[in-house]
């Protein structure tokens, strides 16, 4: 086991940088701590979307029938990009930092949408309007999903030209989906 490397005088250099690193002033903790009690973003930057784009990428175009695999890995990302408060929570504001990054997560969800789809949210000014707006529009209930799930489970059936693992991986996905609903 590799011990830490000790400058002269007994101190751990890395623990000098973490230390370099936080604010130094009363003044800039006192408006940090302000700024976290006023917002329910914790988030102090703005997002840098270069560091996010191949993340980014991984979101599929919403198409009205992928909703859950949508609104999966479009939360995943936003968690990810420190931006999933701002699918519950409006931007303060008076905060120009959050109001740029709901513009971003905006933007992220807009550009993901059919015309139609971008129709229905395009009076939406924040994250959090156009997130609920899609979620009524496209979310389900439990039992109309499950319902729907059961049928497509019952009236399933392999077509001679399909291949006998395209068939069973059909049936194991709807297993495991109908499984979640415990049927």
């Amino acid at each position: 086991i590799k011990s830490p490397t000790l400058l002269q005088n007994g101190r751990n250099p890395q623990r000098k940088k973490r230390q370099q690193r936080r604010p130094t002033t009363r003044s800039q903790t006192t408006s940090q701590s302000q700024r976290q009690t006023q917002s329910a973003h914790w988030l102090t930057e703005e997002v840098d979307l270069h560091k996010y784009n191949s993340g980014l990428k991984l979101i599929p175009q919403f198409n009205g029938t992928n909703w859950d695999e949508f609104k999966r890995k479009l939360e995943m990302q936003f968690t990810i990009m420190s931006l999933d408060s701002y699918l519950e929570h409006p931007p303060n504001p008076s905060d120009r930092i959050e109001i740029r990054n709901d513009k971003l997560a905006s933007a992220q969800i807009c550009l993901r949408l059919t015309q139609s789809q971008y129709k229905q949210v395009s009076t939406c000014s924040t994250t959090s309007e156009i997130w609920k707006k899609l979620r009524n529009v496209y979310e389900q209930s439990a039992e109309s999903k499950a319902s729907n799930l059961f049928i497509q489970f019952i009236h399933l059936k392999k077509s001679t030209s399909e291949a006998m693992k395209t068939y069973l991986d059909k049936i194991t996905e709807l297993y495991y989906d109908l499984k979640v609903y415990d049927i």
